[in-house]
């Protein structure tokens, strides 16, 4: 059965999309606008976030990888699954509402990222990435001739590094020292960490470990989407941005759009 899934969503989805021609159509504007106001599309997401942490990760995963004796193959088939709903169903998920500006959808899109472990995106991806993309400040743009496993090590240690960059700036900002708890990563940290302590305390190491396998496939095939969509990019006068942070008198906003 899971190997059923893996193969409709790893082959057969591909060999579909291969083959059918592409939908260009979309919506109009009146549609658009309705889409946006109907609260129908944004329950769908907020249910998606609450099954996917008690169906599928605590009840569906980790509930069972306790079955004794389980097939290897069955337990790699299992983390495989497991990491691509932390993708799709958490990280996918988790950017559509970290764009958001209410707060409760922000904090659910943070919760949608627990799973992958990879709560910083929140700050990274808003602050960091939409600001630099496809210029050399950007680690989730990733440069010509630079391999798909290379750039998995540069976008994932460098969007974390970031993240620290970019809230301990903000709280340095509000008068705070860095290590304060309103620091944003400081407190994504933490809860990264009960998570797994509370993963650990009630499964074990053993499933901890496959938990951890699950999660690192997500986030790194939302790196592959990143080096997809973005490789070889880059904006033409991209310096201008640095120029216009040191001195915005000199350079206007506009002239790098």
């Amino acid at each position: 059965m899971v190997l059923t899934a893996l193969i409709y969503a790893w082959l057969l989805i591909l060999l579909i999309e291969l083959l059918r021609s592409p939908d260009m159509t979309n919506l109009s504007e009146w549609e658009e606008k309705a889409a946006k106001n109907n609260f129908h599309y944004d329950a769908v997401l907020y249910v998606e976030v609450v099954l996917h942490i008690l169906l599928f990760i605590i009840h569906c995963f980790l509930g069972s990888m306790q079955t004794i004796g389980l097939p290897f193959t069955t337990v790699i088939a299992r983390i495989a699954t497991m990491g691509l709903l932390c993708s799709t169903f958490g990280i996918n998920v988790a950017h559509e509402l970290g764009h958001r500006q209410k707060k409760y959808e922000q904090a659910l899109a943070k919760i949608a990222l627990l799973t992958s472990l990879y709560m910083h995106f929140f700050i990274e991806h808003n602050q960091g990435h939409h600001k630099w993309v496809a210029t050399p400040n950007d680690l989730s743009s990733a440069p010509l001739h630079l391999s798909v496993y290379g750039f998995w090590v540069r976008s994932v240690t460098g969007t974390y590094q970031n993240a620290w960059r970019i809230a301990n700036k903000s709280i340095q900002q509000q008068g705070l020292l860095v290590m304060h708890y309103r620091n944003e990563m400081m407190q994504m940290q933490f809860i990264q960490i009960i998570w797994m302590a509370g993963i650990w305390y009630w499964m074990g190491w053993l499933i901890t470990c496959y938990y951890i396998a699950a999660a690192v496939i997500g986030f790194l095939l939302l790196e592959t989407v990143n080096y997809i969509e973005h490789y070889g990019l880059q904006r033409k006068n991209w310096l201008m941005i640095n120029m216009n942070e040191s001195c915005p008198g000199i350079v206007g906003t506009a002239t790098m759009l």
